[in-house]
């Protein structure tokens, strides 16, 4: 479900938002980012690797902020230069759980990167610090 309320708040976005936005979203800072999508930021716009928000939401493990970039609109199966989706990221990164809530979400855990294994294939055991732990309810709301 997207979210619109106060879709627009404030002046409009410009050139210099979406570098905020990603400052922001990289250091899991929730109100910062999500006064720049009621400024009218893309949820699906790019870095220069090809990254969305929600990319680099997911691996730093800021599961609030993955769930603002989709009720705006995130196109959760997006893939960037490497051919890497969110999935891909965020099981890398030992956070199963939240990928596991990606693909409730829509997430294509079938997704291959070229004729590389699928993402939750390619972590085999690998966890980072315990983290794939970590159940959705912690991630805020």
């Amino acid at each position: 479900e997207t979210d619109n309320s106060d879709a627009h708040v404030g002046p409009p976005n410009t050139k210099a938002d979406v570098p905020l936005l990603f400052k922001h979203v990289r250091k899991g800072e929730y109100d910062a980012a999500k006064r720049l999508f009621k400024r009218g930021v893309d949820p699906n716009c790019r870095d220069k690797f090809g990254n969305t928000p929600l990319f680099v939401a997911c691996p730093n493990g800021s599961g609030r902020i993955a769930k603002l970039c989709l009720r705006r609109g995130a196109y959760v199966n997006a893939t960037n230069a490497k051919k890497n989706a969110a999935l891909h990221f965020t099981v890398q990164y030992g956070f199963t759980a939240m990928g596991d809530w990606l693909v409730e979400n829509g997430a294509d855990r079938d997704l291959v990167k070229d004729a590389e294994p699928t993402a939750y294939e390619s972590i085999g055991t690998r966890t980072r610090g315990g983290r794939a732990d970590r159940a959705p309810g912690g991630w805020g709301g």
